[in-house]
């Protein structure tokens, strides 16, 4: 099996770096739907610019810089449509199969990238945060795209009369368009993917078409598919096999030609099978949905149980509203868990209906053929 690198590069200003933070490091009890809670602690943090953890991404980036020589700092646009890129987040990973198929080769995984991308960006490498509590094993790595540059001063109308430099002067800035270009971008998937050949990753489709679903797009298209198919949900769906048509005659009974009737129930089976398909994709999204309600409930109780140690009587009542509208969803998540096991059952049903149909194929065939006493009448 090919095994692939995954590697997303997002672009970051000044605004947009309190949400990666929250995400990146879990902070003030951060959840989603697809974020295990139990497996959180096992989230490793393998590189920060600077020892102290309660630092977010925003001030490591505004201590490094004032550690720059005032006259040589960068300038940051924070307002309007040229604002500042300070930050450039990688996204990570290689094909899941991979961890799943290669267990062993994890820990090898995990150092080979980090001592690349550590030699790679060097001084204005921020942070590495391996993410472990989701499906797949994958990096989060900020870059400050910061470069140090010398300028020519501007002459003055004696030096240019005199044809004479004024000097040079240095500056950090600011330059993603340099730095994080699209050929660098294009660079970057072949680097990476050489970091981890020995294990047999091999580098991303070139000039793929694939586009990345951010998970606030996800989670938008499983709102609208369950607003749109909500009554799919309890849909009863049953598939019961027809039996061959018959003609009466005076002698004998003419049976459905066997291809005519094959036709016939492949197309009902196809539309059925249709129909089981979305049905699942129903209780699916179903099941995500429910699922984030409930973490986010459960997260709502436990903080409120923290103030409820102080003022207990106030928010009792709360409580209990809250409490009964996360027992319903539980309710309800363990009953669309029990139509998901229906489908199971259902797939069986449609094994057995299938080897039935043969063995009527079968006995069509049979009856087909007329007998000698409608071959005399004739």
């Amino acid at each position: 099996m090919t095994y692939r690198v995954s590697l997303r590069h997002a672009r970051k200003k000044l605004h947009q770096l309190s949400q990666s933070d929250s995400h990146n490091y879990r902070r003030e009890e951060y959840t989603r739907s697809n974020i295990d809670a139990e497996r959180a602690n096992s989230n490793r943090i393998l590189h920060r610019m600077y020892d102290d953890e309660s630092l977010t991404i925003k001030q490591m980036i505004e201590r490094r810089i004032e550690e720059i020589p005032e006259k040589e700092r960068p300038k940051i646009i924070e307002k309007g449509q040229n604002q500042t890129v300070i930050a450039v987040e990688l996204v990570l990973s290689t094909s899941p199969e991979f961890f799943d198929d290669h267990p062993e080769n994890f820990e090898k995984w995990v150092d080979l990238n980090v001592q690349h991308i550590k030699e790679k960006y060097k001084d204005n490498l921020l942070d590495i945060v391996l993410h472990l509590d989701e499906k797949t094993p994958h990096f989060h790595i900020n870059v400050m795209p910061l470069e140090h540059i010398e300028r020519n001063r501007r002459r003055t109308k004696k030096q240019i009369a005199n044809n004479e430099s004024a000097g040079t002067y240095s500056i950090y800035n600011f330059n993603a368009k340099k730095l994080f270009s699209v050929n660098e971008l294009r660079k970057n998937q072949t680097e990476f993917a050489k970091v981890v050949e020995p294990l047999g990753i091999e580098r991303g489709i070139k000039h793929s078409k694939a586009k990345h679903t951010t998970i606030k797009e996800y989670h938008t298209k499983i709102k609208n598919f369950l607003f749109n198919n909500t009554s799919k949900v309890n849909k009863k769906i049953e598939f019961k096999l027809e039996k061959p048509l018959t003609q009466k005659t005076l002698l004998s009974n003419n049976y459905e030609r066997a291809n005519v009737y094959y036709n016939r129930v492949h197309k009902q089976l196809k539309k059925f099978t249709s129909d089981v398909r979305e049905y699942i994709t129903c209780i699916e999204y179903a099941l995500n949905d429910s699922r984030q309600k409930t973490a986010l409930l459960s997260n709502t109780i436990d903080k409120l149980n923290k103030i409820c140690d102080n003022d207990h009587e106030l928010l009792s009542t709360r409580f209990s509203e809250m409490k009964q509208e996360l027992d319903s969803l539980r309710q309800i998540e363990a009953k669309l868990d029990y139509q998901e096991k229906g489908n199971i059952e259902l797939a069986k049903i449609i094994a057995v209906e299938r080897s039935e149909r043969v063995e009527l194929e079968k006995e069509l065939y049979r009856y087909q053929k007329p007998s000698k006493a409608a071959e005399r009448a004739l």
